[in-house]
């Protein structure tokens, strides 16, 4: 599986998760929540926290594509087959 590093993209999901929001933006170390008209104390909370425990430098475990499994069971076959035989 690939893994890569979070993205504002990222951010912006689990943000929109927890509380309304317009958007997040980001520039320099800098974050900004955008939040929608409504958004309550308990769910700005929700994604101040949720900010504040943001790691931008933790690895994202991307799942695997349709192409990346069906290579996985064509190996897994042929290594099947490879143990047995294969019959005639």
């Amino acid at each position: 599986m690939a893994t890569r590093k979070p993205e504002i993209l990222d951010l912006h999901k689990a943000i929109a998760a927890v509380a309304p929001i317009d958007g997040v933006s980001r520039k320099g170390n800098a974050t900004r929540i955008d939040y929608r008209e409504g958004a309550t104390e308990k769910q700005r909370r929700a994604a101040e926290a949720l900010l504040a425990d943001w790691n931008w430098q933790a690895d994202i475990v991307e799942p695997p594509t349709d192409t990346e499994r069906i290579t996985a069971l064509e190996q897994t076959v042929a290594k099947l087959q490879a143990d047995i035989g294969t019959p005639t």
